[in-house]
């Protein structure tokens, strides 16, 4: 029997492909070549397509309608602000969405899908270079490297946990920068690295800025790819890993200057940071212990998924068992690094689960305590951990291959279920409210929902309920007074609408459109000296909103005051260049305006 170390000493890359490809032959695999390939891309693609087809037909929904706000900049096209933004290649992405095809959401979801389809071909190639390698030889057979080569991606594709991050637009940032992550890891595995080591340090360097560029969580890059090299190409040796020290030369000073890129942008985010007021940075590291593991359950078991998960903070270790969830990952790091080496596969991809999810789930606050799409690229370290585990078991090929046929069956229609209910935005939060039943959020949303389909009613039973829920001392209590008192305007309720907003304005006294909500809803109560002086006002607080320019410029032309009228909508075409209200109504009063004059 070969010693440990005499394994490591493998033979030259071609001669290592030469000899597995005979080792494979004695055992009875065939090598069929391109068109196994070919039969292999098929199915991914058909089954990427057959499980999200329905979900394209579906609107933008929750943060989606930012891309088409007035002064949003893929709507305006500000190069400045694209360029000097957080995640340019992401905004980039949506311009070019909205130059071909407008924003017609069809063709923002079939990017996002193409975009998964194409991550999944790139993972089969991935797994297929890891199977191959020094630090795998002796560990599989043909059997198992098949079943890996084959099913690893394939759950990949198809598990419920990716509907988000595939059927939610605003969600694309985790399946564009995991393109680039992914590809970053294949050009590192390939024979680029030692053909070419310079030109394959410098691409993957551009690749790992443009996963910086499309979202900051890809700055574990570098450490993927030494978690990588130490275990499948230097076979456990860290003597080894010197071979590829221009990688490393080049990708670790660029990580030096991406985690300084990234420190600085995420300091700015308002849905992130130190400075949120109901999350401190105490409170999420030991709820995210807790999060670990919900995660694992959602990959092992994806049922009961949530767009909005209702997570009770642990404020101290002991509160709802964060330190036997502590105790737990502890457990799990600790036995893949001392296993290392007996268990190759199942080490890496335990690490490599916790590596992608670290620096969303650590110390740094996000408003969100959990959300399925942190798990788009951390869900390849679970499935290689998972079968390299399964696999142990000794179990004939052909019973697991049929085993894992059923998983990947299930998980489809679980996929495609879930994906339906992201094409609908109402059926999306009904389904929320019924899982998150205590978080206001959720219901803003639903409210939200069954006004855009002028169900004014259960529009305000949603309000309510959100308004129940909120703390009443914060700024998100103004913001959903302010929409019940819009039903209520819906409704042709105005004294009720006024009473809503009052309470809101006592909250937040400095928003503009609060004051022009109030004054609107006086002035279709004949209250009209204090609904002018109210839209005045909201004026005077920010010269710069548009909002109260806009409701002015329709009172003028509702009085035939066009003049008037137009000065206000060239005011907020001033303000928001494009605005598509704006400009028709511009358009409407000029024509009025010569109809008054006899033209």
């Amino acid at each position: 029997m070969k010693s440990r170390t005499a394994r490591r000493l493998v033979p030259a890359s071609s001669e290592r492909k030469a000899a597995a490809l005979k080792d494979r032959a004695r055992a009875g695999e065939p090598d069929c070549g391109r068109l196994l390939d070919l039969i292999c891309l098929a199915v991914i693609v058909a089954a990427g397509i057959a499980i999200y087809w329905r979900s394209l037909h579906g609107p933008f929904l929750f943060d989606d309608a930012d891309l088409f706000e007035a002064r949003n900049a893929v709507r305006l096209q500000d190069w400045h602000v694209i360029l000097t933004g957080p995640r340019p290649l992401l905004i980039l992405s949506y311009v070019l969405n909205h130059r071909l095809w407008g924003f017609d959401p069809f063709y923002f979801r079939v990017v996002s899908l193409f975009l998964h389809i194409v991550n999944t071909i790139i993972l089969w190639r991935i797994v297929r270079l890891i199977c191959d390698s020094p630090g795998l030889d002796g560990w599989l057979n043909a059997g198992a490297r098949k079943l890996i080569v084959v099913f690893a991606p394939l759950l990949f594709l198809t598990t419920p946990v990716q509907t988000e991050s595939v059927a939610y637009i605003s969600s694309r940032s985790e399946v564009l920068a995991a393109t680039f992550y992914l590809l970053g890891l294949l050009v590192f595995l390939s024979s680029w690295r030692e053909k070419r080591p310079w030109a394959a340090a410098a691409a993957i360097a551009i690749l790992y800025g443009c996963a910086l560029g499309s979202k900051q969580h890809t700055v574990t890059l570098p450490v993927a790819i030494l978690l990588a090299d130490y275990f499948f190409l230097a076979g456990g040796d860290w003597r080894q890993l010197k071979r590829n020290w221009r990688t490393y030369a080049v990708v670790g000073a660029l990580m030096l200057a991406g985690g300084s890129f990234v420190a600085v942008e995420v300091m700015n985010v308002p849905s992130a940071g130190f400075h949120l007021k109901d999350v401190t940075w105490k409170s999420y590291l030991l709820t995210q212990f807790r999060m670990y593991f919900l995660y694992l359950k959602l990959l092992a078991a994806p049922f009961g998924l949530n767009a909005d998960y209702d997570i009770q903070p642990s404020r101290t270790i002991f509160e709802h068992g964060s330190w036997l969830a502590l105790a737990g990952i502890l457990s799990l790091a600790g036995a893949a690094v001392w296993l290392r080496k007996r268990f190759v596969l199942a080490s890496f991809g335990v690490l490599f689960f916790f590596l992608n999810l670290l620096p969303t789930s650590s110390f740094y606050p996000l408003l969100d305590y959990a959300a399925e799409r942190r798990l788009y690229l951390p869900c390849i370290g679970f499935f290689l951990a998972a079968m390299a585990l399964a696999l142990e078991w000794k179990k004939p090929a052909r019973a697991m291959a049929w085993a894992l046929s059923g998983v990947v069956l299930v998980y489809s229609i679980g996929a495609y279920s879930r994906s339906l209910v992201w094409s609908d935005s109402l059926a999306l939060w009904l389904d929320t409210a019924q899982k998150s039943p205590r978080k206001w959020r959720v219901y803003t949303w639903l409210g939200f929902e069954y006004t855009k389909r002028n169900r004014f009613a259960e529009a305000t039973a949603a309000y309510q309920k959100a308004a129940e829920l909120v703390s009443h001392d914060s700024t998100d209590y103004a913001e959903v007074l302010s929409s019940l008192g819009s039903t209520y305007n819906n409704r042709k309720m105005y004294a009720e609408a006024i009473q809503q907003y009052q309470t809101a304005l006592k909250i937040s006294p400095n928003i503009p459109v609060l004051w022009t909500n109030l004054a609107l809803a006086e002035i279709r109560l004949n209250r009209m000296d204090e609904g002018w002086h109210h839209l005045q006002r909201a004026i005077q607080i920010n010269p710069l909103a548009w909002e109260p320019h806009l409701a002015r410029g329709n009172l003028f032309f509702q009085m035939g005051r066009y003049d008037d009228a137009i000065k206000d909508y060239q005011r907020v075409l001033d303000l928001v260049p494009g605005h598509p209200d704006a400009l028709q109504n511009l358009q409407a009063a000029r024509t009025m305006k010569r109809h008054a004059a006899g033209g």
